[in-house]
């Protein structure tokens, strides 16, 4: 089987192991930045920090062998683009991670590094990026375009012609209305219903969604 290195060790590394033997993969090893991190998948060793896995890749000089995820979500997806800049110059390759109980299109567009989740759907003629998240059961439809980053929460609906800004993050069960555009690094929180635009580096909550002002 085809060995994949999984950079973070969480709850998302667990969903992730849960399928990729279905493309041929196993989890040599995991990585995390998180002094305190340990292996959440049973028999794999964790290394610790950027200088870890260097020196690991080192020793296990023949790059070819290996590929790269990254088990990393949330609002995370700044993070996410930098551990795929250091793959991508490590000369790991980046698979796209798709669940087999997904539905996706056959004229999508897709990067490198992205994830969709058992029982998403993507539509006819989206666009993805790199480094992108679809969660489980989410529904993304068609002509959307999610950039770079970017991660579409467990349960959430796109409901079509929808741009996403680079590392915005899509709260579960959120509800974006059609034709919107969504900023960079915008936060939309769980439950949320988008009736508007939405400028980036803003958070919004609440149905219609409005910008979110935490109380003093």
């Amino acid at each position: 089987m085809k060995q994949l290195i999984v950079w973070g060790s969480s709850g998302h590394a667990k969903v992730l192991n849960e399928f990729i033997n279905y493309e041929g993969f196993k989890v040599a090893i995991l990585v995390d930045n998180n002094t305190n991190a340990k292996s959440v998948i049973k028999n794999v060793p964790i290394l610790i920090g950027v200088s870890a896995f260097k020196n690991w890749l080192s020793v296990n000089s023949n790059s070819d062998n290996f590929y790269g995820a990254i088990a990393i979500g949330g609002e995370k997806g700044k993070k996410r683009l930098d551990i795929l800049e250091i793959f991508l110059t490590s000369g790991i390759k980046l698979p796209n991670l798709i669940h087999p109980k997904s539905y996706i299109a056959k004229d999508i567009s897709l990067g490198v590094s992205n994830q969709i989740l058992a029982n998403s759907t993507v539509g006819a003629n989206v666009k993805i990026g790199n480094g992108v998240i679809i969660n489980t059961s989410a529904t993304v439809d068609h002509e959307c375009i999610i950039n770079n980053g970017a991660h579409i929460g467990p349960g959430a609906v796109l409901t079509g012609c929808i741009e996403v800004g680079e590392c915005s993050f899509i709260g579960a069960g959120a509800v974006i209305l059609p034709k919107l555009k969504i900023g960079k690094n915008v936060i939309v929180g769980a439950g949320s219903v988008v009736t508007k635009d939405i400028p980036d580096e803003t958070k919004v909550i609440g149905n219609p969604a409005k910008k979110y002002v935490k109380e003093l």
